[in-house]
């Protein structure tokens, strides 16, 4: 027992390495060269212009992780979980693997001691500047992130979507909504509902054009603007999803009030986050509210902490659901006045 416990503890210590060797493959495309079949060491050094002696050292790690498979003949074919690297794959885990390895995401970790001796972020110690003034001034880093951010709404729609019941009709404004993954989920679910993605200037730019080729360009409309200074009013179900774990309690009050200063009395709010268990068992959100805490200074919340934060900005908790895969939803309203069947899953 005691040597099994060795052997978990010390995989976690080289946790670090299994991310760039990853992250390498996935830069290399290597899934993507054996997707349509296995392909010899030859072809994959062709293929991906890498030194031959140490693509074979890789590849063969990646047999070992499960990921590839060495045939009889000396070829390398992808196995059913090497096939998620592969950046076609309808679930692939690319835009995870490729923002993961960035040395701009990973050198805040390496800040992670002195985060804890001071409070500031992992990422301002490393970068000088805070996670979002950075992703502002450099195009690339920011198009890689909203693609993570893409990916994981994606990843959540359909279990958000069968949880809690969205609006038919009407307006929804997706606060802070990047690319639009949720109100393209949506828009596809409700034929007659309209929606307006409300992100920084920057963001809805970068947006622009994968929304002017939408088949819902009909339905939606792209507002720039901060959620830190105003929010657009008329909007009918208010959503903010992966947006308050990103600050801290102070900034989720000024963001709550300009939400609650832009909805009309009958709007609702609906808070889409994954709650921190309120005792000490295990959960994936411990794990990304350490990443809160690096990148960003936000942190992950019980669902009384987000409770508190909703009353303090003057909302009022309607109902409160869960989603299978860990994601609470909450609905509010200035006036507490909530209507509609409630599942909890």
């Amino acid at each position: 027992m005691v040597d099994n416990e060795r052997k978990r503890v010390s995989e976690l210590l080289n946790g670090y390495l299994a991310t760039q060797i990853i992250f390498t493959t996935v830069q290399l495309n290597l899934a993507g060269l054996c997707s349509d079949g296995p392909k010899s060491l030859g072809e994959l050094a062709l293929g991906t212009g890498a030194h031959p002696p140490c693509l074979d050292r890789l590849i063969r790690t990646l047999v070992s992780y499960g990921l590839f498979e060495e045939l009889v003949d000396g070829r390398y074919s992808l196995t059913p979980g090497g096939r998620f690297l592969d950046q076609e794959h309808p679930d692939s885990l690319y835009p995870f693997a490729i923002s993961y390895g960035q040395a701009w995401w990973w050198k805040a970790s390496g800040e992670l001691l002195e985060s804890l001796k001071t409070g500031k972020t992992g990422f301002e110690i490393a970068h000088g500047e805070p996670f979002f003034d950075y992703l502002s001034k450099n195009e690339a880093a920011a198009s890689v992130f909203n693609q993570n951010m893409l990916a994981t709404t994606r990843e959540e729609s359909a279990e958000i979507t069968t949880a809690y019941y969205f609006p038919e009709k009407g307006v929804l404004v997706d606060i802070g909504g990047g690319h639009g993954a949720l109100t393209e989920a949506l828009l596809e679910k409700y034929p007659q509902l309209n929606a307006w993605v409300f992100d920084l200037p920057e963001v809805i730019d970068s947006a622009r054009a994968r929304w002017d080729s939408s088949p819902f360009k009909d339905q939606f409309r792209l507002i720039s603007g901060s959620f830190f200074d105003s929010i657009p009013s008329g909007g009918d179900l208010y959503c903010l999803k992966d947006i308050l774990h990103d600050w801290n309690d102070e900034d989720c009050a000024r963001i709550l009030k300009n939400c609650r200063a832009a909805m009309s009395p009958e709007a609702k709010l609906c808070i889409i986050e994954r709650f921190l268990p309120e005792d000490g068992s295990a959960s994936p959100a411990r794990r990304i509210d350490m990443i809160m805490m690096i990148l960003t200074g936000g942190l992950e919340r019980t669902e009384l902490e987000y409770r508190q934060l909703l009353e303090q900005a003057g909302f009022k908790i309607g109902k409160i659901v869960a989603t299978p895969g860990g994601t609470g939803i909450i609905e509010a309203q200035p006036d507490g006045r909530l209507t509609g069947p409630e599942r909890t899953l």
